[in-house]
């Protein structure tokens, strides 16, 4: 039984389409493949799992949480709340540490390496829940 038939990295869709196989299974050897198809070593939610390795090790860890407890929970909008407060804060980050005007080279680097790292992160879940991160704001 393939329980998940397409690879769409839209949490929201995959989640729906996890709950509706869990709902019509009948029995365990159902459920069995249902886990698999989802967290087996190819399973949709490990495939999404893998994005975090493209991110900075000190990113992986808040956001990995996120992404857990969505799959524990099946709920994809603590993944929204989660990005929406990480944009706030880099939002205040940005507006009182001034990036291109920063007073020395390594200030100004490590305010970047903290651009880059964020954009990715809010990329990685803007692509989990289905959207595309813009190019420029």
């Amino acid at each position: 039984m393939d329980a998940v038939p397409d690879k769409s990295n839209d949490l929201a869709a995959l989640t729906k389409r996890l709950l509706k196989s869990v709902e019509a299974a009948s029995g365990l050897a159902a459920l069995e493949a249902i886990r698999v198809s989802a967290l087996g070593k190819k399973g949709e939610i490990s495939e999404l799992m893998k994005q975090l390795g493209t991110m900075a090790p000190e990113a992986r860890k808040s956001f990995g949480a996120a992404v857990n407890e969505v799959v524990d929970t099946l709920r994809p909008h603590r993944l929204c709340g989660y990005l929406y407060d990480l944009a706030t804060a880099f939002t205040a980050f940005f507006e009182a540490c001034p990036v291109l005007k920063a007073p020395d080279d390594a200030t100004r680097e490590s305010r970047f390496a903290l651009c880059a790292v964020t954009a990715r992160v809010l990329a990685c879940g803007l692509d989990l829940l289905g959207m595309q991160a813009p190019e420029r704001m």
